[in-house]
């Protein structure tokens, strides 16, 4: 699976219409298709994962349900992360190469 690698902050979020489960703008087509055919039960379930990650990334109170803005600055947060580990997985490799 290609991961869209931009992160647009001021785009905005694609969210699930039956659930508001927040799709990541990097996600595959695939996965998007997917969510769309996923019954409504199975989505909840990775919606309540989801708020419990983001208020855990952010600090929120127990019960508090993320704005967009707040939706956003997690997303921009899991990008980062995300290029920091395919970068530190690229640099192995290359390091792996200059030894050989």
């Amino acid at each position: 699976m290609q991961l869209n690698m931009d992160f647009d902050p001021e785009a905005p979020l694609m969210k699930d219409a039956e659930t508001g489960l927040v799709l990541p703008p990097w996600a595959p087509p695939q996965v998007r298709q997917q969510m769309s055919v996923m019954p409504k039960a199975q989505k909840e379930k990775i919606y309540t994962q989801q708020l419990l990650t983001v208020r855990e990334a952010l600090s929120l109170p127990a019960n508090a349900v993320p704005t967009d803005a707040q939706y956003k600055q997690w997303l921009q947060q899991e990008f980062n992360n995300m290029k920091t580990m395919m970068a530190m997985k690229g640099g192995k490799k290359g390091m792996m190469n200059m030894k050989g």
